[in-house]
């Protein structure tokens, strides 16, 4: 979708930039996504409450980067990959589920632990603290 409008503003490059500079395509293409995979019947509604948890999320202590994703809600940006198991005043469990092979849309964390229930190899493009490249990791069952 974002591409098509991305076409239809080449004449205005620095709204563009704009755009991509606060992840604004990222958000778009995310909400358009979710809206067609649910189909909810009230669909202005379904993205008023996506917008309203979004908006929820700023609060929260990102790592303040540049990159793609930065200071976006994991679970915002990937409802079926994170969901909050549990809310704390000092914070939330999160599960993160990403089967084999499958990738998400950039995001970023707010401070957080982690700890490793089913194990694998985890590509991160861009690593933390960088704007671009990938890095591997090994995720080994049990690690925290």
């Amino acid at each position: 979708f974002f591409s098509a409008l991305h076409l239809s503003m080449d004449s205005r490059k620095e709204d563009v930039a704009y755009l991509v500079k606060q992840s604004i395509p990222q958000i778009v293409n995310m909400l358009i996504g979710d809206l067609l995979a649910k189909k909810p019947g009230n669909p202005v509604r379904f993205l008023q409450e996506a917008l309203e948890r979004m908006a929820m999320t700023e609060n929260m202590k990102f790592g303040g980067g540049s990159g793609p994703g930065a200071n976006l809600d994991c679970c915002t940006t990937n409802p079926n990959n994170y969901k909050v198991i549990a809310k704390t005043a000092g914070g939330r469990l999160v599960e993160m589920t990403l089967p084999a092979g499958q990738g998400d849309v950039a995001h970023d964390h707010p401070t957080h632990y982690l700890y490793v229930v089913n194990g694998g190899r985890l590509k991160l493009s861009p690593p933390p603290g960088h704007t671009e490249g990938s890095a591997e990791v090994d995720m080994p069952a049990g690690a925290a």
